[in-house]
């Protein structure tokens, strides 16, 4: 994650590349996060059938592949390599370790899955400076190839565990789908705090992988770049062997009657749950029946409409403004240890029987809607880096809260249902980057793109409220829907 969501720090290089308008070129960066969203249902469904452990192996190989997409001469083929690949590739990572720490955890589930989930923001914070660095020493073909290189090593990671177009997209949607199945499995009384541990690692991916790509760009250029970046995702394979396979899921039922609040509102045991409709036996398309799950996808589907926005352009917004892209670059690393920070706290918050995840899923992406509105008042870099660091917080407190809410609904297929929440996410965020790029292409300027992500964020903390609808007391903890699944399958 961290490599794909230092895009913004690529972006720039890209498109001196290439040569192509801002709105093409923004296309790069949306495809891996949208098709990471398509494959997660695929992926879901393969750690539940076929285990996370080959299911993560699969993802570091793919995402190895989709980075080298600096052989590609034409745009059209890095849409298929850096977009495809490397979003399949990180879907499926994703997805296998989430199931994985699922697995392995069962009391302090929810703090397993916030440390795991941190990865992000590490990943960003090492990753960002790294690829600047190879940016200004290999310029970005260069980059690309010690990056691929990079991603294929983490292939040992997962023996240990033994048993960016169109295949970086593949990759990046297992590897998503996948550790958070894990993750869920294995923890249970602290699951919301263990999702948001694994959901940080987001914003830690950023953190270092924005400087480490601007550092690849100025030293291999874009193709060398991204070439470095494929390695480097490859090198997770190390990671997914180092888990157990023979790890016996406890049940949730002391997760969910843990306690209960004046309102009478308690985290009860789900019942048992009728299969809905099913496509060749893997996807269940019941879960739209399940009011939570449609309306907490809906209101995740418009924010990360324009939540890659900010993290796509601001390298390029910071060299509009005069900012070198070096310290545009650390500004990445900021983000990424604000988002660490977010994923583990709001994790371990919402593991109190009193804390209602769905409230602070507003409040969180509340937050990121001002402070990005608000981003426009100064233009010193300074004042961004300030910024940057609460959205990242808010962003990744945001994406844990949506997190255990997707893992905890239906406990006995995790990997689908969080599978089937990120392919709804899959048209929002490979449309939301581009769209900005046109308009920063009509406006000659990455200014009025804030704008658009700041307000349309703001309008997806309200659809939330349509759970008051359904008069759920307790409309945060996701279970009370699962109580009711087999009268809305009959």
């Amino acid at each position: 994650m961290g490599t794909v969501l230092s895009f913004g720090v690529l972006y720039p290089a890209f498109l001196k590349d290439l040569g192509r308008s801002r709105e093409k070129t923004a296309w790069i960066g949306s495809l891996p996060v949208s098709i990471m969203s398509v494959s997660a249902v695929v992926s879901g469904a393969l750690c539940d059938k076929l285990g996370s452990r080959l299911t993560g192996y699969l993802g570091t190989v793919v995402c190895s592949a989709g980075l080298l997409s600096s052989f590609a001469p034409e745009i059209w083929i890095v849409y298929l390599t850096y977009g495809l690949l490397l979003g399949v590739g990180t879907g499926l990572i994703f997805t296998s370790i989430f199931s994985i720490t699922a697995k392995y955890f069962n009391r302090f589930r929810a703090l397993a899955v916030g440390i795991v989930g941190s990865g992000e923001g590490l990943g960003i914070l090492v990753m960002a400076p790294v690829i600047q660095l190879l940016l200004d020493a290999l310029q970005l073909r260069n980059t690309l190839r010690v990056m691929a290189a990079m991603v294929l090593a983490n292939t040992l990671i997962w023996i240990v565990y033994l048993t960016y177009g169109l295949l970086l997209g593949v990759g990046t949607g297992l590897i998503f789908t996948s550790i958070f199945s894990i993750t869920a499995k294995y923890f249970n009384r602290f699951r919301a705090l263990a999702v948001g541990i694994v959901g940080s690692g987001e914003g830690l991916g950023i953190l270092v992988m924005a400087p480490v790509i601007q550092l690849l760009l100025d030293a291999l250029q874009l193709r060398n770049t991204l070439r470095v970046m494929a390695a480097m995702v490859l090198a997770n394979t190390l990671v997914m062997w180092t888990f157990d396979p023979h790890v016996q899921e406890e049940t949730d039922h002391e997760y969910f009657q843990e306690g209960s609040n004046d309102s009478g509102s308690s985290r009860e045991l789900p019942m048992p749950r009728k299969r809905g409709i099913e496509v060749c036996g893997w996807i269940d398309w019941s879960l739209w029946k399940i009011p939570t799950f449609t309306v907490f996808t809906l209101a995740s589907g418009l924010a990360t409409l324009a939540a890659f926005i900010p993290q796509f352009f601001m390298v390029a917004y910071c060299k509009e403004l005069g900012i070198s892209a070096d310290r545009a670059a650390w500004m990445y690393v900021y983000m990424g240890v604000a988002s660490l920070i977010g994923h583990v706290a709001i994790g371990r918050l919402i593991d109190r029987p009193s804390i209602q995840p769905g409230y602070v899923y507003q409040v969180c992406w509340a937050i990121a809607g001002v402070s990005t509105l608000l981003s426009r008042l100064s233009t010193s870099y300074a004042y961004l880096s300030v910024y940057f660091v609460v959205f990242g917080f808010a962003f990744g407190a945001a994406i844990t809260c949506c997190d255990v809410i997707m893992l905890t609904l239906v406990p006995e297929a995790r990997g689908g249902t969080l599978g089937m929440h990120m392919m709804a996410m899959a048209l929002p965020t490979a449309t939301g980057t581009p769209l900005a790029g046109l308009v920063a292409d009509v406006t000659q300027s990455y200014a009025d793109t804030f704008y658009i992500s700041g307000a349309t964020i703001l309008c997806a903390t309200c659809i939330p409220f349509l759970m008051l609808y359904f008069r759920r007391s307790n409309y945060g903890h996701v279970t009370n829907d699962v109580n009711n699944v087999a009268v809305l399958n009959a």
